[in-house]
């Protein structure tokens, strides 16, 4: 019984090193020493059915794995299907800023990326099977995206000035 776990964390250790493989190596380190070994096994499925579905850069790999490590460490490590939509409220309004601390309201980008990364990974922690056309899991129900208070978050002088001849 104690070689199937040890096999099962060897195996995990593999799956996770071929996930995190290009990026940088904390990645990896986080993902076995920061995080359950259950924790760690969803994040690499999920990373695994990604790469299936479409081709994940490395940056976009990057982003939803630190994402996810972020969101599980924010709650101590929390099990992943013990999550309900007020734990995702009030992780997504962590976000949130000030006026003053954020006048061009940068954190709503934030907030709306990590809300649709978590959408797409909750509807395949709770329906799996690769149906295209999953439901919107009660975890994430009625979670609205943001609209910026900014047309643009780019001022005039971010644009180039130079005049080449």
């Amino acid at each position: 019984m104690l070689r199937d776990k040890d096999n099962d964390r060897i195996g995990l250790f593999e799956s996770i090193r071929n996930i995190t493989s290009g990026l940088h190596k904390f990645v990896y380190k986080q993902l076995t020493e920061q995080i359950s070994t259950e924790n760690a096994d969803i994040i690499v499925k999920y990373v695994q059915y990604q790469k299936t579905e479409i081709n994940l850069s490395d940056t976009y790999k990057l982003l939803v794995i630190t994402s996810l490590i972020t969101f599980k460490r924010y709650f101590k490590n929390k099990n992943f299907s013990q999550f309900t939509r007020s734990d995702i409220i009030n992780y997504l309004d962590s976000f949130r800023k000030s006026e003053d601390d954020d006048p061009t309201h940068k954190w709503i980008g934030i907030y709306n990326l990590r809300r649709q990364l978590f959408l797409k990974f909750f509807k395949w922690l709770h329906d799996p099977t690769g149906s295209k056309k999953r439901q919107i899991p009660e975890v994430m129900l009625d979670i609205p995206k943001l609209k910026r208070k900014e047309q643009s978050i780019y001022k005039p002088d971010d644009c180039g000035t130079h005049l080449f001849i």
